[in-house]
């Protein structure tokens, strides 16, 4: 599946904060620390997920709900996510 360079990962930085403001999901052996957060773009409900690693952004992603079940499953995330 080819992965989506448009809107759902070039969402406004300025939601970085209010996504940051959770308790991590998720934080690897590796050191990555995943922050999940429920939401819309364009009207449509997902889940913005942003991975950190030693402090830094590696990662930013709007899922939307429809695709959630196969995304948290092969990223190995929890399949339900608090606002």
């Amino acid at each position: 599946m080819k992965e989506d360079a448009g809107t759902h990962h070039n969402f406004p930085t300025s939601f970085d904060k209010m996504i940051l403001s959770n308790k991590p999901s998720v934080v690897r052996s590796d050191g990555r620390v995943k922050y999940l957060h429920t939401g819309t773009i364009n009207g449509q409900q997902g889940v913005y997920h942003i991975t950190l690693k030693n402090g830094v952004v590696t990662h930013r992603s709007f899922i939307p709900l429809s695709d959630w079940k196969r995304y948290s499953t092969r990223w190995e995330l929890p399949s339900q996510v608090n606002p």
